[in-house]
């Protein structure tokens, strides 16, 4: 199979998943480029390309992080959980421009690509299975 069946097949599926609004999976060995062509295809149709490298992170890392805050006024303290950067990422170059919302219309489209899934902690298939 050479590597053009492998770019053309992959961008069919990300096309037909943009459209569908279903997420793919692509399951194959190292080194056949699909980053690479996920990478042109989301630069070649304007995307913003989110990139979640499973093991290279820990799993609250992925999920974000309870934190203890206190509200000045009240002097009292409550758990809040801190996002994590690729959600903070997809918000800011999606809903944001600076610091100001867009319209709906003006929205940037977003590709969320975890290249090594086998390698990201089951905590977070199981979240991302609740929103698929």
């Amino acid at each position: 199979m050479g590597i053009n069946i492998i770019r053309d097949t992959i961008e069919l599926a990300i096309t037909i998943s943009a459209h569908s609004g279903v997420p793919v999976l692509f399951l194959a060995n190292p080194g056949l480029a699909k980053s690479t062509i996920v990478s042109n295809w989301a630069a070649r149709k304007g995307y913003h390309l989110e990139t979640l490298i499973g093991s290279r992170f820990t799993q609250e890392e992925i999920l974000g992080f309870q934190a203890r805050v206190e509200d000045k006024s009240s002097g009292e303290s409550r758990l809040e959980l801190l996002e994590p950067y690729w959600y903070r990422s997809i918000v800011r170059h999606v809903f944001l421009h600076g610091t100001q919302f867009v319209k709906k219309q003006e929205r940037r489209d977003v590709l969320f690509f975890v290249p090594d899934y086998a390698a990201v902690p089951v905590r977070f298939k199981q979240f991302q299975a609740a929103f698929a």
